[in-house]
């Protein structure tokens, strides 16, 4: 069944959806990195607080194992830099190998401006 005023193999349609879908990788590589962002502070985010470090992320709040496996000396804990950790690939059907830690939520606030 034909729709009205459309007709198949409509030109400005093909030329629109080829513009559209050759540009979804150009956001891809953004949403990718927030998405990291995302991952390593609102789900697995460690902050320092009087000298410890503390657990503010929903995952690690949410899960005993992974709670007590983020405060061990097992995995690799670095700075929060965003840089960096939108760079950094998490596994999310095993604990994480690697965490990141800010000093302050004000220095994560200042840090992601």
């Amino acid at each position: 069944m034909r729709r009205p005023g459309v007709e198949h193999g409509d030109c400005k349609s093909s030329a629109l959806t080829t513009t559209l879908t050759s540009q979804i990788p150009l956001f891809i590589p953004r949403y990718w990195r927030y998405a990291q962002l995302y991952w390593f502070t609102v789900e697995f985010g460690l902050c320092q607080q009087d000298g410890q470090l503390r657990a503010y992320g929903a995952g690690l709040l949410s899960a005993y194992g992974e709670l007590k496996h983020a405060l061990s000396d097992r995995p690799q804990v670095l700075h929060f830099d965003p840089a960096t950790t939108a760079l950094q690939q998490y596994d999310d059907q095993d604990f994480q190998p690697v965490y990141f830690v800010c000093d302050s939520f004000e220095d994560m606030k200042d840090k992601m401006r």
